[in-house]
C-alpha cells in the first residue's frame, strides 16, 4: 500500500485552504490580492492535481479551468469597466479565479465564479446592514465598494470541497 500520495494530497488540500484564507484576510484588510500568494495557490493546485490523479481528472482539465475561470472574470471586468467608466474589479481577482481553476477544472471553475459572486452579494448586504445599524450611515447598495476576493475565495473553497468530496482519503488503500 502506498500512503505517500494520500499524505501529499491531504497536505496540499490543507495548504490550499490556508492560502485561500490568507488571501481572503489580506483582501478584506488591504483590498489587495498579492501575486505571490495567487501564484502559490496556482502551484499548490498543479501539485494537487498531479498528486490526486486520477481522481482530479486529466491535467488539461486544470488548464481549461484556469482559462475559463480567469477568462470569464476578465471578460466581466472588461465589460463592467467600460460600462461604468472606472475600475470595477482588480486584476488580482482575475488571477485568483484563474489559480482556483487549476484546482477545479472547467465546469467547477465556472461554478466557483457563480458561488463567489453570490457570496460577494451576501457580504455586501451584511456590510450594508451593519453600517446602517451600528454606524447609523444610510448607504445604498449600489454605492458600496467591497473587495471581491473574499467572495471568490469562498466560491473556490466551496467548489473544491464539493468537487473532491468523494475522493478516497488513502488512495493506496484497497
Amino acid at each position: 500500500m502506498l500512503f505517500w500520495p494520500s499524505i501529499a494530497v491531504c497536505t496540499l488540500f490543507l495548504l490550499g485552504f490556508l492560502t485561500l484564507l490568507w488571501l481572503c484576510a489580506i483582501d478584506l484588510k488591504l483590498r489587495l490580492l498579492p501575486d505571490e500568494l495567487t501564484i502559490l495557490l496556482a502551484a499548490l493546485g498543479a501539485l494537487f492535481v498531479w498528486a490526486a490523479w486520477p481522481y482530479a481528472g486529466p491535467w488539461y482539465n486544470g488548464v481549461l479551468g484556469c482559462l475559463a475561470g480567469g477568462g470569464s472574470l476578465l471578460l466581466v471586468r472588461t465589460i463592467a469597466n467600460r460600462l461604468y467608466g472606472f475600475e470595477t474589479m482588480g486584476l488580482g481577482d482575475v488571477k485568483l479565479l484563474a489559480a482556483g481553476g487549476i484546482w477545479l477544472g472547467l465546469e467547477a471553475s465556472l461554478m466557483a465564479l457563480c458561488v463567489g459572486a453570490f457570496a460577494g452579494v451576501l457580504q455586501g448586504l451584511i456590510t450594508m446592514m451593519y453600517m446602517r445599524k451600528e454606524k447609523g450611515k444610510d448607504i445604498a447598495f449600489r454605492d458600496m465598494t467591497i473587495p471581491a476576493g473574499p467572495g471568490f475565495c469562498v466560491g473556490i473553497a466551496v467548489m473544491i470541497a464539493y468537487t473532491y468530496r468523494t475522493m478516497p482519503l488513502f488512495m493506496g488503500a484497497s
